[in-house]
C-alpha cells in the first residue's frame, strides 16, 4: 500500500503518541473509524511517526519541570525560605514565652490536664522535630542535586574483620584489573605445582 500523509493521519500519530486513548476514540476524534486506526498503526510509515513524536513527548518532559534540576533547586529553596519565615515568625511570638521560644523551634500546644470539673487546659511547649526534619531532608535533597551529597560506607574484611593493612596497600598501589591479573596468575602457578 502506497502511504500518502495528510492531516488526519498526522494528529492520528501524534494522538496514538501521548497514549491513554482507545483506537475507537481516537478515530470518534478525528472522522474515521477505529479499524482504521489499527490499519495505521500496522504501517511502517506511521510507527515511525509515532516513535518521533513519543521522543518528542520525551524530550519535553525531561526538558521542563521537576525534570530540569533548576527548577528542582528552586522549588526546594523556595520551601526551604518559607520554612524560614515559619521559623522566624514563630520565634518573634514565642520569643519570651518558653524556654527556646526565641529559636522559633518551639510549638505551642494545648494540653487538657484531669478531668470533670477539676480538668484544665495548659499550654505545653515541644520542640518542632517536624519541621526540623523537613529542613534537613531539604537541605539533604538540594546537597544530593548539587553533587555535594557522600554516602559513605563502611568496608569490611573477610567476617567482618578489619581488612589487612597490606590489603590496603596494595590497593593503593594497583588498580582493580592489575590486581585481578596477579590473582590469575598466582592461582595459574598454583594449579602448576
Amino acid at each position: 500500500m502506497d502511504w500518502a500523509w495528510d492531516k488526519t493521519r498526522y494528529k492520528a500519530a501524534r494522538m496514538v503518541s501521548l497514549g491513554g486513548l482507545t483506537n475507537d476514540e481516537i478515530g470518534k476524534r478525528l472522522g474515521v473509524s477505529a479499524r482504521q486506526i489499527q490499519r495505521w498503526k500496522a504501517t511502517p510509515e506511521f510507527a515511525r511517526e509515532v516513535d518521533h513524536w513519543v521522543g518528542e513527548w520525551r524530550k519535553r518532559v525531561k526538558e521542563s519541570g521537576a525534570a530540569v534540576k533548576e527548577v528542582r533547586l528552586a522549588r526546594l529553596n523556595r520551601r526551604l525560605a518559607l520554612m524560614d519565615q515559619v521559623v522566624r515568625e514563630r520565634a518573634a511570638k514565642l520569643a519570651g514565652k518558653a524556654p527556646g521560644g526565641s529559636t522559633g523551634l518551639v510549638i505551642c500546644q494545648l494540653k487538657s490536664i484531669g478531668a470533670g470539673d477539676e480538668s484544665q487546659v495548659v499550654e505545653e511547649f515541644l520542640v518542632d522535630t517536624g519541621i526540623l526534619r523537613e529542613m534537613r531532608l531539604h537541605e539533604e535533597q538540594v546537597a544530593h542535586e548539587m553533587g555535594d551529597w557522600v554516602d559513605r560506607k563502611e568496608l569490611s574484611g573477610p567476617g567482618g574483620q578489619a581488612i589487612p593493612v597490606a590489603v590496603t596497600a596494595l590497593a593503593e598501589l594497583f588498580t582493580a584489573e592489575e590486581l585481578e591479573g596477579a590473582k590469575q596468575k598466582l592461582m595459574r602457578a598454583q594449579s602448576r605445582s
